[in-house]
This record gives structure tokens, sequence and C-alpha cells, in this order.
């Protein structure tokens, strides 16, 4: 019965630790620079695609006048 109190307390323990963490002002600004640095990935790639578009344009454009020549 002892076993099973301290299972359940270290269980009550860890799960009121976990959400006192996220309430925290720095969870909060943990989940704060997760989203930006998410916001700038997404940027990256957007850019990425963009740049890897206008590649493909060039060599499009370069093949065309390869062959009106």
């Amino acid at each position: 019965m002892l076993w099973v109190g301290i299972c359940i307390g270290t269980g009550l323990g860890m799960a009121i630790a976990s959400i006192g963490c996220y309430l925290s002002p720095i969870g909060i600004e943990r989940r704060r620079l997760e989203r930006e640095i998410a916001g700038d990935n997404l940027k990256c790639a957007r850019e990425e695609r963009r740049a890897a578009a206008l590649r493909v344009i060039a060599m499009n454009e370069q093949q065309a006048g390869r062959s009106q020549a």
C-alpha cells in the first residue's frame, strides 16, 4: 500500500510540476520562440521554392533561346 501511495504521489507531483512549467513565463517564452522559429522556417522554405522556380524559368528561357537559334 505504501508503494501505491508513493506512485500516486509521484504521478500527481509530476503532473502539477508540468502544468506549472507550462504556465510559467519561461514556458510561455519558449513556446513563443518555437512559433517564431517555425515561422522563420516557413519563410525560408518559401524563399527556397521561389528560387527553385526562378531557376527553372531561367533554364526554360535558355532552352527556348537555343531552339529558336
